[in-house]
């Protein structure tokens, strides 16, 4: 066990999860990537035409005209499952396409965009300012590091390689390990299973409601929301022990 502060709350934890995609990494980075290559390859069938993209678009939660993304929308917190279903709903809809044509459709279209994307991964995977020197000092101090990210394994790997943090975590966990996602308890007590520490005294660390959702659901001994992805100091405060400017800012006593 180590002392640790996180802001200005200080706490003795073993362990610490941390989310992926706008705690680790720059979420809007891949954001954008993945809204831009899923539309783009669902535009190519020609069955889909400009009323049914704009449609999918705006059922992501995503305006590529003003590059914004709805933090609280299927881009930046369903798992790509759902988001297929959600999109091949509307492509039944307003297509007349049977269903499971519909849904087929738009799986291809999104496995062609995650293999788009694959080869092009140096480009989306940028860490946050001062996030190695902070992992570098807690494995130091001997708190064990896992990761929990909605984000499948095989990319997030790709991702925390890429970007030289992969090496700092004891276990990485992914949506694709569990039945169920956040803000259910599972991979938060997988995770915690894997690094052999009690739910009680381990801190989750997070940028968005669900992952702080996902420590209270499973026990975690302290929530600790972050301000540098979706998250607002307004829906991450109510759920958190404590919200502070990023991951920078934890460090061993």
């Amino acid at each position: 066990m180590a002392r640790v502060r996180f802001g200005a709350v200080v706490r003795e934890v073993d362990a610490i999860l941390f989310d992926k995609d706008g705690t680790l990494l720059d979420a809007y980075v891949l954001w954008h990537a993945m809204a831009d290559g899923r539309l783009r390859a669902l535009g190519e069938s020609d069955r889909i035409g400009p009323e049914v993209l704009a449609a999918c678009e705006a059922q992501l939660g995503y305006d590529r005209a003003t590059r914004r993304v709805d933090p609280r929308g299927p881009l930046a917190v369903a798992p790509q499952t759902e988001e297929i279903v959600i999109n091949a709903a509307v492509v039944y809809r307003m297509t007349g396409i049977p269903w499971t044509e519909a849904k087929a459709l738009v799986e291809g279209a999104y496995a062609r965009a995650e293999e788009r994307l694959r080869a092009r991964i140096d480009d989306v995977s940028s860490p946050l300012p001062g996030i190695r020197e902070a992992l570098v000092a807690l494995r130091a101090a001997g708190v064990r590091l896992g990761v929990a990210t909605t984000d499948v394994i095989p990319r997030s790997e790709s991702m925390l390689r890429v970007s030289g943090l992969l090496e700092h975590f004891d276990f990485l966990g992914g949506r694709d390990l569990v039945k169920r996602g956040k803000p259910h308890p599972d991979l938060a007590l997988l995770v915690c299973e894997r690094l052999g520490v009690e739910p009680g005294r381990v801190a989750i660390v997070g940028d968005s409601p669900e992952d702080l959702l996902l420590g209270r659901n499973a026990g975690l001994g302290l929530r600790v929301g972050v301000l540098t992805g979706s998250g607002t100091p307004e829906n991450l405060g109510p759920l958190a022990d404590v919200v502070i400017g990023s991951v920078a800012e934890i460090r061993p006593e």
